[in-house]
Parts: C-alpha cells; structure tokens; sequence
C-alpha cells in the first residue's frame, strides 16, 4: 500500500527505530567492521533493511514492528562490538541515558506524569474514562466502531476496560479484520447498535468523552451490515 509523500512518515520511522533500538546499538552496523562472511551478512541485513523502509516511508506509514527480522543480526553485532575492553565504558555512557529515558517514558504510559497530547488528545491515558462514557451512551446495544485502522484499535479498547461488546467494521475489499473472521459483524445482524464514526457526517451526535477525546455516534435499528 502506499499513499501520497509527507515527510512526517520519515521522521516518525527514523525516531521509532532509534527510540525502540536505542542509538547504541543502531550505530553498530554503521561501524563495526566484520571480520567474515557471515558476519558482513549481518549487516547487509540490518543496513539493507532499515534503507529499505526509510525509502518505504516516502510513499507511506512504516510499522515500528517492521523491522523487527534485524533484532538478532544486531544483537550478535552489538555484542561483538561492545565486547572490546575500550569500548565498554562506552556502552555504559550510552547504556545509562537510554534506562533514563525509557524509565521516564514507561512512567508517563503508567501514570499521567506530564500533560502531552498527541492531535490534541492522549491517546493512552483516560480510556476508562472514555470507555464508561460510551457505555452510558450505548445501554444495552452492541457498540460499531466505522472506518479506518484506528477502529479496530478502539474497537478492542471499548471492549477491554467496559467489558461490553466493539466491533470494527473495517471497509477492506482486499483484506478482512479479524471481527470478520469470527463473524462479529454478523452476529449483531438485524440488532440494534451504537455506531460511532470518526469523521464528520449528517445526522450524528457529538459528544466530548471526559477522557477529551470527541466522538461522533448515532443510534442504529436493525442493523444491517454492508457488503
């Protein structure tokens, strides 16, 4: 799949991969000189996968987990290179930053520790919040969540903290979601349900979750999916 250029995809693969890997390791393959076949096959793996991506990430948004066949080619690396006695301090003053700000960062996922909004709402934090919501709207109706990949995420974040049932209907001709392989969309068939839209659409109400995150739902009566 493949959209238009924005450079933004770029930034985000970039920052991704040196957030996740950490710098440390990242710059193994760049200079770490091997010393056999087998092990300049591990960079031609590493290096020839994330050039591979970052031009991926000109046409589109690349996946962090996309990259993740090059974990093992550099671990092996990474050991090899840090295993010098003169470069091990230097991995130590790499090492120690890094447990800082991935401490820093777990904190924030756990506990609201700084008031940061990604599109002017946090995506992780307040979901039961958003969740209780939504029930309260719903009552007893099964909840739809329509249109696009972040469906199927709030789908199965609704069901989680309400304990109820969401069901993303995902409008893919060339693939389906897993809801449709386990016939969810089907079983709420002629039922009537909640359906919850992220875009802006005649005959919808707006509600403003206490999480500060806006949803768009209206009531549906027999419901009936599209084919």
């Amino acid at each position: 799949r493949s959209s238009s250029f924005n450079i933004r995809y770029s930034i985000d693969f970039i920052s991704q991969q040196a957030g996740i890997l950490g710098f440390a390791v990242l710059i193994v393959p760049f200079v770490y000189k091997a010393k056999n076949q087998f092990e300049r096959t591990l960079k031609f793996i590493i290096i020839g996968t994330l050039i591979f991506f970052l031009l991926s990430s000109l046409r589109g948004l690349v996946h962090i987990h996309w990259t993740s066949l090059v974990l093992y080619p550099l671990i092996i690396l990474t050991v090899k290179y840090y295993s010098e006695i003169k470069r091990k301090k230097l991995f130590v003053g790499f090492l120690i930053p890094f447990f800082i700000i991935v401490f820093i960062a777990r904190a924030y996922f756990a506990f609201r520790i700084f008031p940061v909004n990604s599109l002017n709402v946090d995506y992780y934090h307040g979901r039961e919040l958003w969740a209780e919501d939504i029930d309260e709207i719903a009552g007893e109706r099964p909840v739809l969540f329509q249109t696009g990949i972040g469906a199927l995420r709030e789908a199965s974040l609704y069901t989680f903290y309400s304990e109820n049932i969401g069901i993303a209907s995902y409008p893919g001709d060339d693939k389906k979601s897993q809801y449709q392989l386990w016939n969810y969309e089907d079983s709420i068939k002629n039922k009537d349900v909640l359906l919850i839209i992220s875009h802006d659409k005649p005959g919808f109400t707006e509600f403003k979750t206490r999480m500060g995150k806006t949803i768009k739902y209206k009531y549906i009566d027999n419901y009936i999916p599209d084919k």
